[in-house]
């Protein structure tokens, strides 16, 4: 396992079970947003994730930004990883290698801890997928899927993102989904994989309707619709998904010739 891979587990680990919750109540979320504001480094990383993720919040990257650095300039080492990254991708703040560098520097210290909190954070989300907890049971599925900190195992991915995607998660319907598209665990079905893109893209989930408007666009498990595909780009990059924004145009231009798109041109603009 990388130590990149190794990372990112540590810093899922290192948040308690319960900030790593969902906000599932406008009171969670007033609640970890006071503590936040309070000063305390858990809730401030927590909140960078929901505003990051746009897990029961709006997506917003330039206060999932703001809220890693609040934590990060406090030492804690899990912000200072996302904040580089943030700067490494240009997401939420402007693309600086420099910036991205100094923060990862800054987490060089996790690797003597990383083994042992590996373990500890599995145990974490199994305990909480057994009761029933989505978030546990589609970031279990993620762990077994990529084995991290676990043996791979695809099987045992399809099993815990079933389980969350049947309780409505769009993330973990949209990754069963792509289990059933490519054959990863189960076997390919694209009928079945559209479903569950269909299912996630209609919450709102920016990757499944891109995946569900190459389906379309492409005719594939589905019949072709150019119309559709477009509908469903659009509606990815608005959220600014960086491959439906440079997909988007040049299907529309071929469809549609003097028509101008309606999205802003800052999405194009998104890495």
């Amino acid at each position: 396992m990388t130590f990149q891979l190794t990372l990112f587990v540590f810093i899922i680990s290192c948040t308690s079970p319960l900030l790593q919750a969902k906000a599932n109540s406008k009171q969670d979320l007033e609640r970890i947003t006071k503590t936040a504001e309070e000063g305390n480094v858990d809730a401030q990383f927590k909140l960078g994730n929901l505003f990051f993720y746009g897990i029961g919040i709006k997506k917003d990257l330039l206060q999932a930004a703001k809220w890693y650095r609040k934590a990060a300039v406090q030492g804690y080492s899990p912000a200072k990883y996302s904040l580089g990254s943030m700067y490494k991708n240009g997401e939420g703040v402007k693309k600086d290698k420099s910036q991205a560098a100094m923060w990862f520097s800054k987490t060089a210290e996790l690797k003597r801890d990383i083994a042992q909190s590996t373990y500890n954070m599995v145990e974490i989300y199994r305990t909480e997928a057994l009761k029933g907890e989505v978030y546990a049971q589609y970031n279990l599925g993620k762990i077994y899927e990529f084995g991290k900190g676990v043996q791979q195992d695809k099987n045992e991915a399809v099993k815990w993102y079933r389980k969350a995607a049947i309780q409505g998660d769009p993330s973990a319907q949209n990754s069963l989904g792509a289990c059933f598209d490519n054959g990863i665990g189960v076997d390919q079905d694209k009928l079945i994989a559209i479903e569950w893109f269909r299912k996630a893209a209609e919450q709102d989930h920016p990757a499944a309707q891109y995946n569900l408007g190459i389906k379309y666009y492409k005719g594939d498990g589905v019949k072709k619709d150019t119309l559709a595909a477009i509908e469903w780009f659009e509606k990815a990059a608005s959220q600014g998904h960086a491959s439906a924004a440079r997909i988007l145009p040049a299907i529309a231009k071929k469809t549609y010739p003097k028509t101008i798109l309606k999205i802003s041109t800052n999405t194009y603009k998104k890495e």
